[in-house]
């Protein structure tokens, strides 16, 4: 983890804004996926040629992406994964290394970095600066004088601001109260000048890169509820869809069951219908053994029993009015009385199972099914203007 911080300090410290390159798109692709599959993310960033990087911008979403991908990949080491750096750039491999250091690692940590930074890189590459805060962290105040002192001479004094603020600290450390006061007043008056702006610049790379991260995570979360929620929601309403219907069906069996039973219990009624109504209960349990089984076999021998029945519809219909003569009687006696043909009462007794006009005429595919319709409400003294046949029925039935 300590060591990703080198990589941000080196991208945000390379060439300045250009157009973007080719590998731009690469570099979206790759955040687009990183969350989900950091691994296939390292990968493509591997391959990626930093060399046709262009631009302070490129460099250094690429440094961001680079140090994600390896954090969700728990990777602790970076050997073999940079580029090959120039002597400048490996300064500052050392200088953001040793910064890291100071804050977090011990001082003997802290000075053997030291040494292998003034060994290992030229001296008019080495960043002093960063040797004297370190030193003044180990409380060296000599050491950290004399890397001032070197920093003056050097070539590259392009960190003001940050030489005063040291050089303060070691006056004020010495007790050389006024000294540091000078050089103090001289610090605050440069950090108001763009280059302590530019200084800045670090920091608000770190901020994006967290806030990259939170709001890939807020969007993964929200992603994630939204689906969980579907489901749920989906599943419930099929639940209740089943029950519903489950209640439904068992109730209406249950009804037309316990009604065949007493039916067959009358005394004197004829042989012919007790055997339709055994033969429709035995059915009625079939449906019950079905919905508790979920025998596909069963369901399927019944579909065919039923589909028996029906195809024959003046049997069907004989069997309907019969069932009504027992459950009944008086609905029928009243249609008999009203000179209703048998043929003609089984007809109304398709209205009285729940068929609409329509589905009564594709039941018995009579093309003069308007004609019998007419024959019966002229037989039952309805006219033009009353109710419907359908309705009449299911009211009539309902008063015995």
């Amino acid at each position: 983890m300590k060591r990703y911080v080198l990589i941000i300090s080196l991208a945000v410290s390379l060439s300045s804004c250009q157009k973007p390159s080719e590998q731009w798109k690469t570099l979206c692709r790759a955040e687009s996926f990183i969350e989900e599959k950091p691994d296939s993310a390292l990968s493509t960033l591997q391959g990626i040629n930093t060399e046709e990087l262009s631009g302070r911008k490129e460099q250094a979403k690429y440094a961001l992406l680079f140090s994600m991908a390896l954090d969700k990949n728990i990777i602790d080491k970076i050997e073999g994964v940079l580029p090959q750096c120039n002597m400048e750039k490996q300064s500052y491999f050392y200088a953001a290394y040793l910064s890291y250091l100071t804050k977090y690692a011990s001082g003997q940590e802290i000075e053997t970095v030291i040494d292998e930074y003034k060994r290992e890189i030229d001296e008019n590459y080495v960043r002093w600066l960063t040797i004297a805060n370190a030193y003044l962290k180990l409380g060296k105040y000599t050491e950290a004088m004399e890397a001032l002192s070197t920093y003056l001479e050097s070539s590259r004094k392009n960190q003001e601001i940050r030489y005063y603020a040291l050089l303060a600290d070691i006056y004020k450390i010495g007790g050389k109260y006024k000294e540091a006061l000078d050089i103090y007043e001289r610090y605050v008056a440069m950090s108001e000048s763009v280059e302590y702006a530019k200084s800045q610049e670090d920091t608000k790379f770190i901020e994006e890169r967290r806030a990259l991260e939170f709001q890939n995570t807020r969007e993964r979360e929200a992603k994630n509820s939204i689906i969980w929620l579907s489901i749920i929601l989906v599943t419930i309403l099929i639940a209740i869809i089943i029950i519903i219907r489950s209640r439904i069906k068992i109730s209406v069996m249950e009804n037309k069951k316990y009604r065949l039973v007493e039916i067959e219990r009358n005394e004197g009624y004829e042989n012919h219908a007790k055997t339709t109504l055994r033969a429709r209960i035995a059915m009625l349990n079939k449906f019950f053994m079905v919905h508790i089984t979920d025998n596909p076999e069963i369901d399927r021998k019944l579909n065919e029993e039923i589909n028996n029945l029906l195809a024959d519809k003046d049997v069907f219909m004989a069997s309907t009015r019969l069932a009504f003569a027992g459950s009944h009687p008086g609905f029928i006696r009243y249609l008999k009385e009203k000179g209703l043909s048998e043929w003609e009462i089984g007809y109304c007794c398709l209205y009285a199972i729940g068929l609409r006009g329509k589905e009564v005429g594709e039941y018995i595919m009579m093309k003069s099914h308007f004609n019998s319709s007419s024959d019966i409400r002229k037989k039952l003294g309805l006219n033009n203007h009353d109710m419907n046949l359908g309705a009449y029925i299911n009211r009539l039935l309902e008063s015995f």
